[in-house]
């Protein structure tokens, strides 16, 4: 679980487009994306506030450890002033978060994750987090492994980053099952009490994808490529 803020959106949001010479309904990811082990990842909005508002709220005390905006129960307001927000960005092209749900109901929140700008063109970072039940069953490396195919096959996208905190060793350990290669250790500012402010970064390009993933992983991929495949073929 890395630290993602802004409603499970980004650290620092990000506001520009982050490609060009292309229109906007070209640059948009699938919005659901299904993953080997069962589960899907949803567009933000198709899924109620008040999922995500009980999600929350019911594991506090495991999120907070490391996400800045689980420090406190979320409320209403705040929570449709993101999801708006998170909308109006998908929309724009700027940035594009989901929430993980079992593949029968939008209804129970299992975790999120999101794609979203980071320094330099054509980079996106990935973020993602868990409630607790889910930790440790490879759901966290499934989502960034499909946001990672997802994220490369937009026209533009060079280069997909994972941030977390050094300490974050659950965290650490998604980008190196995914073959992203730690390409360096930054100071950061410690956003929660769990971090340490040794910010890693973890980057990954078009020619990496898949070297060095496990099978659920590549088999994650897959399932995107497919999904993405028959995108195109639908919109000609």
């Amino acid at each position: 679980m890395d630290g993602m803020s802004d409603g499970f959106g980004m650290r620092t949001p990000g506001t520009g487009v982050f490609m060009s010479g292309t229109s906007q309904s070209a640059v948009r990811p699938p919005e659901l994306l299904h993953l080997p082990a069962g589960q899907v990842l949803r567009r933000r909005s198709t899924v109620s506030d008040q999922a995500f508002i009980d999600a929350v709220t019911a594991d506090l005390e495991h999120l907070k450890v490391w996400l800045p905006w689980a420090q406190e129960p979320p409320t209403a307001e705040e929570t449709a002033y993101h999801r708006a927000r998170q909308d109006a960005n998908w929309e724009a092209g700027t940035s594009f978060s989901y929430l993980l749900t079992p593949a029968d109901s939008a209804e129970q929140v299992l975790g999120g994750c999101a794609m979203f700008p980071t320094a330099g063109q054509g980079v996106l970072e990935i973020g993602y987090w868990l409630c607790s039940p889910q930790v440790g069953r490879g759901l966290a490396s499934q989502s960034a492994a499909a946001l990672t195919e997802a994220g490369l096959a937009l026209p533009g996208i060079r280069r997909m980053e994972i941030h977390c905190d050094r300490a974050n060793i659950r965290s650490a350990a998604v980008p190196e099952r995914l073959g992203y290669t730690l390409e360096r250790i930054e100071p950061d500012e410690p956003l929660t009490p769990a971090e340490i402010g040794q910010s890693m970064v973890w980057t990954q390009g078009r020619r990496q994808r898949t070297a060095g993933a496990s099978s659920s992983v590549r088999s994650a991929s897959l399932a995107v490529s497919r999904i993405l495949r028959s995108g195109r073929r639908s919109s000609r």
